[in-house]
């Protein structure tokens, strides 16, 4: 005698009762703020001829910010320019550079430029600044530059005027 296969069936759902629930508005805070674009608008390399001199190299790693360009009708739309560079120099020689331009919009409702910035600086340093590391290594490699891996994030963000 052969057994029949038992199926599992779920149980019948319970109807629930529909519990009140009263909406409350959502306030907005200062903090209140989204990511909504990023793009790597430019990049630039500049490929240096480097002797077989010993002397001491100096590695600079750069990090500016544009100042924040309130865009859109409802102005709650900051967009944000930023450049970082990655450089090897030896004294007297030419350097050799790998340079990116990223701009990103920042949605803050509420806030003044100067919380803006302190916004765009976290997003430079985290979100930006790893783009960055990730492309600045691949072209490095494919330059075949021995630049060393960058720091975890920049040690500062400058804020000044790229573009004017």
């Amino acid at each position: 005698m052969t057994a029949k296969p038992t199926r599992l069936r779920p149980a019948p759902a319970k109807r629930a009762r529909a519990a009140k629930v009263e909406k409350t508005p959502t306030a907005v805070s200062e903090a209140s703020h989204s990511l909504g674009v990023f793009a790597l608008i430019d990049t630039k390399i500049i490929y240096g001829k480097f002797g077989a001199d010993d002397g001491e190299i100096e590695y600079r790693y750069d990090a500016e910010m544009d100042h924040p360009d309130r865009v859109g009708e409802d102005g709650a739309l900051w967009l944000v320019a930023t450049r970082l560079s990655v450089k090897k120099q030896r004294e007297g020689e030419d350097q050799s550079a790998i340079r990116a331009t990223y701009v990103f919009g920042i949605n803050c409702e509420n806030v003044t430029e100067d919380k803006v910035i302190d916004i765009a600086k976290r997003y430079v340093a985290t979100a930006v600044w790893q783009a960055f590391a990730s492309l600045s290594a691949i072209m490095a490699q494919q330059m075949r530059v021995d630049f060393p891996g960058l720091p975890s994030e920049p040690s500062e963000i400058e804020v000044k005027d790229l573009f004017k």
